[in-house]
């Protein structure tokens, strides 16, 4: 079985908190590799990530001078190909901006990673859009908080408003569940049929 590369990269320009949040999720998701985009087109993405071994790219896009949405792409025949969900970033929390974690200013590199999601989101569409995210990230899913090993990092998916879900990045520790970050609150879309 090959290992599964993904490729992080942001929009053209980003500014400094896109790139300080591009440094979380490299650091949350196993087998990734990040680079800032500068003025690269989507065919230098492309050649990019597959000069680093990649099969999977996703894209962090600025709104506002902040994390906006981040799309998913697969190389296929050396293209890309755009896959659901589109993630639409309606909050983030940085992992700098933690208040009480002991991972606030320490950089994290996980090896392995999972995700909860729970009970309290109901609607089909989005179980179905965040089941994709999750396995293009080649997450690990578990069924309860209670499956979860001690010194695990795991992503916990709950609703906190209608169609809004916030992504809460964790790890136990003992009979703990600490914030590791970044704390993103998001929509899940499909990709429109014409893309």
């Amino acid at each position: 079985m090959s290992v599964v590369c993904i490729f992080l990269t942001t929009s053209r320009y980003p500014t400094r908190r896109v790139r300080s949040f591009l440094k979380d999720l490299a650091s949350i998701i196993p087998n990734s590799v990040s680079k800032n985009r500068g003025s690269m087109s989507l065919i230098d993405v492309a050649a990019a990530a597959l000069e680093h071994g990649c099969n999977k790219v996703l894209i962090v896009n600025t709104w506002k001078g902040n994390p906006g949405k981040i799309v998913l792409y697969e190389l296929r025949e050396r293209r890309l190909q755009q896959v659901p969900p589109i993630v639409y970033i309606k909050g983030v929390v940085l992992r700098r901006e933690l208040r009480y974690s002991p991972y606030k200013s320490t950089r994290v590199k996980i090896s392995s990673m999972g995700y909860y999601i729970d009970p309290s989101i109901h609607d089909s569409n989005v179980l179905a859009l965040l089941n994709f995210f999750f396995s293009f990230l080649e997450f690990r899913r578990y069924t309860s908080l209670a499956k979860i090993d001690d010194g695990m990092a795991f992503v916990h998916a709950l609703l906190v408003a209608k169609s809004i879900i916030k992504l809460e990045i964790k790890m136990r520790k003992e009979d703990h569940f600490i914030d590791l970050g970044p704390i993103i609150k998001a929509v899940f879309m499909d990709v429109p049929k014409n893309v």
